[in-house]
């Protein structure tokens, strides 16, 4: 992967967003390589939900993972028949947008 994945964003000025980035620097990558090897592995795509219990990742990590990736060109929504973002339903029942890995030339990042 490449640089993009090495810094996390953070809310600026807010001190509890920046200490929560700073605090899982380390892991960033792995968790972004971790979400993009599931996605890799389901050629059906994955909610967020499906990527949380795949990955053990809480729900606030594996939603800002996937929008990373998403950014990033690793990760994508598709369309369905009606030209809409595929949905499917999630445990609580309603629809819940499904992720693609991303099979074109990831976005290149400074």
């Amino acid at each position: 992967m490449n640089s993009y994945f090495q810094s996390v964003p953070f809310v600026r000025g807010s001190e509890t967003s920046q200490a929560a980035a700073e605090s899982i620097e380390d892991k960033l990558g792995p968790m972004c390589r971790m979400v993009r090897s599931a996605l890799a592995d389901a050629p059906d795509g994955l909610t967020c939900e499906e990527v949380e219990l795949k990955t053990g990742l809480k729900h606030q990590t594996a939603s800002a993972r996937l929008k990373q990736l998403q950014d990033a060109g690793y990760a994508e929504w598709r369309q369905d028949e009606k030209g809409k973002h595929r949905k499917r339903p999630n445990t609580s029942g309603r629809n819940a947008k499904v992720y693609f890995f991303s099979h074109a030339t990831p976005a290149r990042t400074h």
